[in-house]
């Protein structure tokens, strides 16, 4: 296991260990404090293989209903800084934050690299680029906004995606980032074992200082930054953590952040339906105790200690 890695943000060599795992540790960066995995460089080969091993089935993600609530949220948070233009959606998933923004007036594509993903949104009639940005032909200086909602984290070099993305954007345009919150009060709260954390695929943690360094280095101006805490997100990080405690007792190793997972290719069928209902436990939770987890919600927000750390950026 590697217990000294370079920050991808500011190059120093990392070696404060905060977690160590079977394969990795969780690790600090002492000068720009960024959170990283110690095996976060992967081959892209590799990383396209285990993403595909975690999002596999698209029918599953989109008959979450809060998946549509969230992205009409952040419609709503976008038209506070523009109002209508050529939107592009990097990751864009199972499409509901473009069929909320075409509602509101935006010309819009997507980019994904789940084959499965794309041909399900395309079949909804979006319009949709199967691969990763930099793979497909698209006009330089041509968007208006560009939203990168739970990617940035994946990412293993991102200074190089943001200055990537930089060119795509017309002058003045907006970039539209979400990503887990390394400080929201839930991580506080579950430590290390909770998914944002153990989840393979992510490979770097942001807090607000870390990020927003990151996009002024890569010449991006933050006008805005901002944490959001949804009524699911305790349930659905205790769910993790008690997921994550029962695979630990399973008789299969767990795996590293760049290894497949056999168990997960294994899930299909009656696996897959129990899976469903055992995930939508928390949305009724957080249905159930909404007033309550409002207030909580609205108190950590104050502190930027949600689930969710939100940026607006313009170039």
């Amino acid at each position: 296991m590697t217990t000294t890695v370079k920050c991808p943000n500011c190059g120093n060599s990392i070696h404060k260990i905060l977690k160590t795992f079977q394969y990795e540790s969780i690790m600090q960066c002492d000068k720009c404090t960024l959170v990283v995995k110690s095996n976060f460089i992967c081959s892209r080969n590799k990383i396209q293989i285990l993403q595909d091993d975690e999002y596999y089935d698209p029918y599953a993600r989109a008959r979450s209903k809060i998946n549509f609530k969230m992205a009409k949220d952040r419609v709503d948070m976008l038209k506070a800084y523009i109002s209508s233009g050529r939107l592009l959606e990097i990751g864009s998933a199972t499409g509901e934050f473009l069929e909320a923004a075409v509602k509101q007036g935006f010309v819009v594509l997507g980019v994904d690299a789940s084959r499965q993903y794309c041909e399900y949104t395309t079949e909804k009639g979006l319009n949709i680029k199967c691969g990763r940005l930099e793979d497909i032909n698209v006009d330089k200086k041509s968007f208006d906004v560009i939203a990168v909602f739970h990617l940035i984290e994946h990412i293993e070099e991102p200074l190089a995606f943001l200055n990537l993305i930089y060119g795509y954007l017309k002058d003045g345009g907006v970039l539209f980032i979400v990503t887990p919150n390394v400080d929201s009060f839930t991580n506080k709260i579950f430590g290390y074992n909770h998914p944002v954390f153990t989840q393979r695929d992510h490979l770097l943690f942001y807090s607000k200082q870390t990020l927003s360094g990151l996009l002024e280095k890569a010449n991006y101006k933050v006008v805005a930054l901002f944490s959001k805490e949804y009524s699911h997100h305790f349930f659905t990080s205790l769910l993790g953590v008690v997921k994550n405690y029962i695979k630990d007792k399973l008789p299969y190793a767990k795996k590293s952040s760049c290894e497949s997972s056999v168990a997960n290719k294994n899930r299909r069928g009656i696996k897959e339906h129990i899976k469903y209902v055992v995930n939508e436990i928390p949305y009724a939770c957080g249905f159930v105790l909404c007033p309550l987890l409002k207030i909580y919600g609205k108190a950590v927000d104050v502190y930027t200690r949600g689930h969710e750390l939100i940026v607006i950026a313009k170039k």
